[in-house]
């Protein structure tokens, strides 16, 4: 179940009934910028619960500052505080207009793979593959 467009509630009832982990394929972290779209502590929390993943997004305005580093902030925040299995990067690139300074297409990725040293294979597609796996059987 990819969670990315629900709101708060729908979140919380889906992570306390569900037997599989779940994804919020693109969303950011309430907490570092205040948009409709991003997870407060307690989705992410709900999120973790179920073993899911947090795929961080690159739309401009839920990021608290429009840049690389306003991106990386919210993979950081997310690996930092909740655990580095639980966070992969889900740019939504095919969905946006504009993109952060510094990351303005995929070919930017190793430049965010810096600023996530020792976790780079977890954030870019093992995270979200263990998910995707666990959904299958």
């Amino acid at each position: 179940v990819d969670l990315a467009h629900a709101g708060k509630r729908t979140v919380m009832d889906v992570a306390s009934i569900t037997r599989k982990p779940v994804i919020v394929s693109h969303g950011n972290v309430m907490k570092l910028k205040t948009h409709r779209r991003n997870l407060d502590d307690e989705e992410i929390e709900a999120v973790v619960r179920t073993k899911g993943v947090i795929g961080v997004t690159a739309i401009v305005s839920t990021l608290r500052e429009p840049t690389l580093q306003g991106l990386v902030e919210n993979l950081r925040y997310i690996g930092e505080s909740y655990g580095w299995e639980y966070v992969s990067l889900g740019t939504d690139f095919l969905g946006i207009e504009k993109t952060p300074e510094g990351f303005d297409n995929v070919m930017k990725v190793n430049d965010l793979l810096k600023y996530v040293e020792g976790h780079e294979e977890e954030v870019l597609w093992k995270n979200a593959m263990r998910v995707i796996m666990a959904n299958m059987v």
